[in-house]
């Protein structure tokens, strides 16, 4: 097997002859208008006999996306001794190995005859388009052939043109959509039938006809869209149209729409910085046609602190809108973002969700900063009795701050005051602010301290959270009842006791009471005993009837948090006094009787035995 080359000088008659068949081949094509040629010469590593005389293309120019047609025929000569087998064509940008179009196995060309074959391409874009046709064969005495054919074709704008032509659209709100479409050509198109389609639209009537559109003119078809749901929703055109040839073709465009909700949010964040209180401006637009209702707007973020985050109101009217602010702190330089959550009720009872993000610029203020510092700390106290919760700040800046607020609080202990004011802290002092606060029981409790003030202008913010030590004293003033005792005397009870004073504290306000079935109510103010200290009492009340215990309770108030407790006092009975004769007071009668009756009878026995 061996390949044959043109050129080769001992074949150079026969390249003489394909060459003029080739110059005569694109004379010929260039006269019938349907070759777009730019080189009319084919070359072979084969056999000389076989050439391609021609390549149409159809049409002569084409549009982005039509199908283009290139019919190659290849041709033996008469003089050829061999028949040649015409394995495959195929087609090739110049310079690449990207096959547009390919097909093979058409059988025998015999000497003197021609082979046409048709392959389709289309491009995707205009411009000049340099084309390679090859074709492969093998002769019959086994020699391979090797052609190739140049083939320039221009891809033109021309034809019709269509686009689609939206805006940003609102959901649920009639939104103009438009769909140009222009004629290019020389030539008239008729039947133009328009379809458009997309995702979550709706249209009163998505098709729309027209006859004719002549050469140089454009129509524009308009539509009222609706979108159904938000976000990135895509339109698209089909054209179907009849050429002036009588060829259908299908034209096609499309484009996005953004579909919103109608209400904006525009976050304005300035002069933001490092530990300093930032003011977050978040406008709200209620760009529909209808109020917005139940409004709330929820600010936070990444790397943030929003003071108050949520936000509401009861509506926005149409057109309308309103401006948030809040207070922000953004703790470290890390990238920070503010985001916005909308929330509002249409007028058709939906509730709808709009969010927005915003990527904030610490910008010079940036930098981190010097800044006071805060410390707390706890009196001990029993639980439940105010103690001071003391907040230091010191200022070891190099300069006074100002407009100073301190804020503490607790999730678990009660605040009596939670916030301070201080008009300035100079440098390099300090500053204690007391808060009264109790809890139910001690131990460790979380308190959040807020720091605001105010640096060369600047509003900064330091917040800090604490696990204070809410501790109680060791031995608080307490009260116990010694030497008590309770003794009924008729229709009395006399309670008489020692109120002693076991704590290391004052105790003040100490009440002994009674009260109790057949016992008559009734108390007695101690007063104040001093720690270590003791205090009698005597407490009379009124019993009906014996009584057997009676309840005692007493009551003080150590570190301002009363306290009481009860116990039963077993009662006694008092011994019953003396009998005494009538008239009060003299001898006792009883010896006297029994004088007399022995003086008596000693007078009757004198007096029997005398006579």
């Amino acid at each position: 097997m061996s390949y044959r080359t043109v050129g080769v000088p001992q074949r150079g008659r026969s390249r003489a002859l394909l060459v003029a068949g080739l110059s005569l081949s694109l004379l010929l094509a260039a006269l019938a208008g349907s070759v777009a040629v730019g080189t009319a010469t084919a070359q072979s590593d084969g056999d000389p006999h076989v050439s391609v005389p021609n390549v149409t293309v159809t049409p002569e120019q084409p549009t982005p996306g039509q199908r283009t047609e290139l019919r190659t025929t290849v041709r033996v000569a008469e003089s050829s001794p061999d028949s040649v087998k015409i394995e495959d064509i195929y087609i090739r940008p110049e310079g690449s190995a990207n096959t547009l179009a390919r097909a093979g196995d058409f059988g025998t060309v015999t000497p003197g005859g021609s082979l046409t074959v048709p392959l389709s391409v289309s491009f995707s874009d205009p411009g000049v388009k340099d084309l390679r046709v090859y074709v492969r064969g093998e002769s019959d005495d086994g020699d391979k052939v090797r052609l190739q054919y140049p083939v320039t074709v221009s891809v033109t704008e021309g034809g019709l043109r269509m686009n689609v032509v939206a805006s940003e659209a609102t959901v649920g709100e009639e939104t103009p959509l438009a769909v140009n479409v222009s004629n290019g050509d020389r030539s008239e198109f008729r039947d133009l039938e328009l379809t458009v389609a997309g995702t979550a639209l709706e249209l009163d009537d998505p098709r729309r006809l027209d006859a004719t559109l002549g050469p140089g003119a454009d129509r524009t078809f308009s539509y009222d869209a609706t979108f159904t749901q938000t976000g990135d929703r895509r339109v698209g055109a089909t054209l179907r149209y009849t050429t002036s040839t009588g060829e259908t073709r299908t034209l096609r465009d499309s484009t996005t729409v953004d579909v919103g909700t109608g209400v904006g949010i525009d976050v304005a964040v300035r002069n933001a910085s490092v530990g300093g209180e930032t003011p977050v401006a978040v406008t709200v637009t209620n760009g529909q046609q209808t109020s917005l209702g139940d409004i709330e707007l929820t600010a936070n973020g990444s790397n943030v602190r929003v003071e108050s985050p949520r936000r509401f109101d009861a509506d926005l009217a149409a057109g309308a809108e309103r401006t948030f602010t809040y207070d922000a702190t953004f703790p470290d330089q890390a990238r920070s973002t503010v985001a916005l959550t909308l929330r509002y009720t249409t007028a058709d009872g939906e509730r709808r969700t709009v969010r927005e993000t915003a990527t904030v610029d610490l910008g010079r203020g940036g930098a981190p900063v010097e800044r006071p510092q805060v410390e707390v700390s706890v009196a001990d106290a029993v639980p439940g009795a105010p103690r001071p919760v003391n907040v230091t700040v010191a200022n070891g800046l190099e300069n006074e701050v100002r407009q100073v607020r301190v804020v503490a609080s607790s999730p678990e202990a009660e605040f009596e005051v939670t916030e301070r004011v201080r008009s300035t802290l100079g440098a390099g002092s300090s500053a204690t602010f007391r808060y009264p606060a109790s809890v139910a029981e001690s131990g460790s409790y979380p308190v959040e301290v807020t720091l605001v003030y105010t640096d060369d202008g600047i509003r900064r913010r330091i917040t800090r959270e604490f696990d204070a030590s809410f501790g109680a004293p060791a031995n608080p003033g307490e009260i116990t009842l010694t030497g008590v005792e309770a003794v009924e005397t008729g229709a009395g009870l006399e309670i008489s006791a020692t109120a002693s004073n076991v704590g290391s504290s004052d105790v003040e306000a100490v009440t002994v009471s009674v009260d109790g079935e057949r016992v008559a109510a009734a108390d007695y103010f101690v007063g104040g005993v001093d720690a270590s200290d003791f205090a009698s009492f005597t407490l009379s009340t009124a019993v009906d009837g014996n009584v057997s215990t009676v309840p005692v309770q007493v009551s003080y108030v150590v570190d301002g948090v009363e306290r009481s407790f009860t116990t039963e006092v077993p009662v006694q009975q008092a011994a019953p006094e003396p009998t005494r004769g009538g008239g009060g007071g003299g001898l006792p009668l009883l010896p006297i009787a029994v004088v007399l009756v022995v003086v008596v009878a000693a007078v009757a026995v004198y007096r029997w035995r005398r006579g």
